[in-house]
Order: C-alpha cells, then sequence, then structure tokens
C-alpha cells in the first residue's frame, strides 16, 4: 500500500513536510497547498519556499498549479520542471480523492447526489472550456505546412515508394549506432532522452521562430497502466505545460513520442503535424537514437501508407531494411498487441470523436498520414 499526504493550507509547507518525513517516515509522497503566480509573473515569498529543488532529494513532494494565463502555465512548467513526474497526474488524483469525498458527504444530505453531479458537470463544462481556450484553438491554426513554406501537393505511388525507400535507408544506417539491449531492443533511458526531447526544437527554431519555446524536460508518467491499455503512449497536458510519455512505449518510439508530446507544446495540434514536426527534431538532434527514432518513425508512416496502395512495392521495401529495423519493427507490433482489446478500442473512438470535433477531418487516421514526409523528401 502507498501513502499519500494531503496538504492543509497553512500548516503543511516545505519546513512541515521536511520535519514530518524525518521523523515520521513511511509517507510515499507529499502535496502541497496550490501555488498560483502574482501578476508579475512571479511566487510570492511563503509559495517559492514551497518548491526548492532539496524539497525532494528525500522525498517526493508535489506542487499543485493553479493559473488562467496560457503564457503562465509555460512558465510553472519551467518552475516545475525540476520535479522528475507530471504534476498535472498528481493534481488529477487530488481532485478524483475531493470528489469522492464529497460524494460520500453527498449522501448524508437531502438532494445532495444531484447537487454533487451538478457539481461535477460544472467542473468538466469548465475544464473543457479552458482546454479548447489555452490549446485547443490551436487545432484551427493555419497548416504547418503553410507556415513552413512547404507545397502540398497529389503523390503518385511511385514517388511514396521512393520516399519510403530513402526513410528506411537512413533508419537502417542509424539503426547500427545505437546502443541495443541482449534482446535487441534500443537501450532506453527515459531521464536522459527526457531532457533532450526538451531541448530537441532548439535547432529547428534558430532557424524559424515557429518552433521557439520552453526547453523544459519531457517527463514520464507516474502511473501508466491505464494509458498503455488505452494505446496512449504520450499526453500533453496545457493546464501545467507539461509533455509526458508512458514507460509503455516501444523503445525505438520513445525519441519520437517525447518530439511530438514537446511539439505539443508549442502549439502544435495536429497529429501528423506534430508527428512530422517530431520527425525534424529527431532527425536534427546529434543524438544517435533520436536520429533513429526520428527515421524509424517516418518509415512506418510512409511504409504503411505505400502498403495501402501497393502491397507488392512494401513488400520490396520492406526486403531492404536492415534486420535491427525489421527486429525493432516487430518486437514493437508485439508489444503493443499486448495491450490491444476493448478499452484501447473504446479510447480510440473517444480519441477519434475528439479530433473531429477539433478540426480534424481524418480523426485518429491523421496519425498515420504521409503527405507531409513526401512533400519534404521530394522538395529537399
Amino acid at each position: 500500500m502507498r501513502y499519500y499526504f494531503a496538504p492543509l493550507e497553512g500548516i503543511t509547507d516545505s519546513i512541515f513536510r521536511r520535519l514530518h518525513s524525518k521523523y515520521f517516515p513511511g509517507i510515499d509522497r507529499y502535496y502541497t497547498p496550490f501555488l498560483s503566480p502574482t501578476v508579475h509573473r512571479g511566487l510570492t515569498a511563503r509559495e517559492a519556499r514551497e518548491i526548492p529543488a532539496a524539497d525532494t532529494l528525500t522525498y517526493e513532494a508535489v506542487p499543485q498549479l493553479l493559473t488562467k494565463v496560457p503564457e503562465d502555465f509555460l512558465w510553472l512548467a519551467g518552475v516545475c520542471a525540476p520535479f522528475p513526474f507530471p504534476v498535472w497526474q498528481a493534481g488529477l488524483g487530488i481532485l478524483i480523492l475531493i470528489a469522492i469525498y464529497a460524494l460520500v458527504r453527498a449522501f448524508s444530505k437531502k438532494k445532495g447526489f444531484f447537487r454533487w453531479l451538478a457539481g461535477v458537470v460544472c467542473a468538466f463544462c469548465a475544464g473543457v472550456f479552458l482546454f479548447t481556450a489555452l490549446w485547443g484553438v490551436y487545432h484551427w491554426e493555419q497548416p504547418i505546412s503553410q507556415r513552413l513554406g512547404m507545397q502540398l501537393r497529389p503523390y503518385s505511388a511511385a514517388e511514396l515508394e521512393e520516399t519510403a525507400r530513402y526513410f528506411g535507408g537512413l533508419a537502417s544506417e542509424w539503426s547500427q549506432k545505437v546502443d541495443r539491449t541482449a534482446s535487441g531492443d534500443m537501450r532506453v533511458d527515459f531521464d536522459a532522452f527526457g531532457e533532450t526531447a526538451g531541448r530537441a526544437f532548439n535547432p529547428l527554431a534558430e532557424k524559424n521562430s515557429l518552433f521557439a519555446g520552453p526547453d523544459v524536460p519531457v517527463k514520464t508518467l507516474l502511473v501508466d497502466d491505464a494509458f498503455r491499455y488505452m494505446g496512449i503512449t504520450g499526453i500533453y497536458v496545457p493546464f501545467t505545460g507539461e509533455a509526458s510519455v508512458s514507460k509503455g512505449t516501444y523503445a525505438a518510439a520513445v525519441p519520437h513520442t517525447m518530439c511530438h508530446e514537446a511539439a505539443h507544446r508549442l502549439g502544435i495540434a495536429a497529429e501528423d503535424e506534430a508527428n512530422f514536426c517530431a520527425f525534424l527534431a529527431c532527425t536534427a538532434s546529434g543524438d544517435a537514437a533520436f536520429q533513429y527514432s526520428g527515421w524509424y518513425s517516418a518509415f512506418i508512416t510512409c511504409y504503411n501508407a505505400l502498403h495501402n496502395v501497393d502491397a507488392n512495392a512494401a513488400a520490396a521495401v520492406w526486403e531492404s531494411l536492415d534486420a535491427n529495423v525489421v527486429n525493432d519493427l516487430r518486437r514493437g507490433n508485439a508489444h503493443y498487441d499486448q495491450y490491444e482489446g476493448k478499452v484501447q478500442e473504446v479510447a480510440e473512438k473517444v480519441n477519434d470523436t475528439y479530433l473531429k470535433a477539433f478540426n480534424e477531418q481524418e480523426g485518429v487516421r491523421s496519425y498515420g498520414q504521409a503527405d507531409l514526409y513526401v512533400s519534404w523528401y521530394l522538395s529537399r
């Protein structure tokens, strides 16, 4: 059993937490009272004392953020960067506990349940409104192809095959340069990769301000079992400005997935566009694992698109791959297969509905669109 220490405003400050942890050990995680930036984008002296880096040396302290200004979320995300876990997950856990506590109390009052239900509905609607206002509107942003000056046009099956073969060749080349485990999987260090992913767009930002933004590390989800069975490998939460990935992501895809979520943090909302920008960031990196993950992920997108229009051509491209790439593709499929089921089907339908409601007409199929990659290849 794990024990979490809930906050009490004015009492459970950083001094209290340190002393309690020292003399009454056994608490797995402490939560701070809510923190909100001042109008000058700063914390009060009392709040600043709540989140020193030293506060996490002997135990876990989870800060909770509260603000309504988009830029403040990014600023607060930077403030929370020293914490190696997603603050939003901890905050969500607190909200669920509060909702359960309120529900229990509601049954002791007349019409209490209906009031509780009304409160939950109002809170949900407020959350949807804030999400849309703070980040969801980016789904209606100008297409990334126009912002990058790319010319998209219909492409032929031959051009798609040529593109897939090119990406497959570079994936094969870089597959030989990464460290691998005894089983053949790419060796992954989530913390180190998260740091690199946080800075991955900096080289691109030097040439295009579209990619300018905070270089806060991408974090690893605290509890990700549910995400694995829902088929979710990463998530960006605008309320705290945090990009996070699941440890259930297959090794070869981890760097690209991290950059995908970091792209969302830059306001690149469309899934196919976030995938493409993650590819650009990975292949601009000096890290071999990121280079490989970028070419590997781009190849998968183009190969799948090619297989849909010309299975024979796709088979010929497959035969040209290095054994390491083939191994990753097969082991990656087997890895994700173990999480398939009804939960994933429902989660996919929910995600599909969300994407279509937010101006992505292809829904979940937008993840696999290859037009940006083909255009990039033909104009390189």
